[in-house]
């Protein structure tokens, strides 16, 4: 009968001990990674959330209150979310469109208008786009007077 030669060979501690010449380590390695930049985590204190969670509900936007708070705006969506406060997604209403339509065409871009209305571009370039509204280019004149 054949005798099988075990798969992992016994070594002495002579043998596993490594001087600092043959250091593995991270740092000695020519493969090394570059240090990253360290993620700042911001948590919200329960009487900061309930102050953020009055905010939202009094109108403030999420991004806003990011601001205000000085944390990302998912934070501020999951405190929001945590209370049980619902999260609005308001449409613009028919007059505010009708207003995006007009400040369009007068020439200010959909970040100026989004930013009047209290609104995104792109939630803006949708209603114009719905309404028929000619979108311009990046090279096209502001004013169509």
């Amino acid at each position: 009968m054949k005798k099988w030669r075990p798969l992992t060979t016994h070594r002495t501690n002579a043998q596993n001990v490594r001087t600092t010449a043959q250091s593995t380590r991270a740092e000695d390695s020519p493969h090394r990674r570059p240090p990253t930049r360290i993620q700042h985590q911001t948590r919200l204190e329960p009487e900061q959330i309930s102050q953020l969670v009055a905010a939202y509900q009094r109108g403030a936007t999420v991004y806003e209150l990011a601001d205000q708070f000085k944390c990302h705006r998912t934070t501020v969506s999951g405190a929001i979310k945590s209370r049980g406060a619902f999260m609005r997604r308001t449409p613009l209403t028919e007059r505010q469109i009708d207003e995006a339509v007009t400040l369009y065409e007068t020439g200010l871009s959909l970040a100026k208008v989004g930013k009047l209305l209290s609104a995104n571009a792109g939630t803006v370039r949708q209603q114009l786009f719905a309404r028929g509204v000619r979108l311009r280019g990046p090279h096209d004149p502001r004013s169509s007077s």
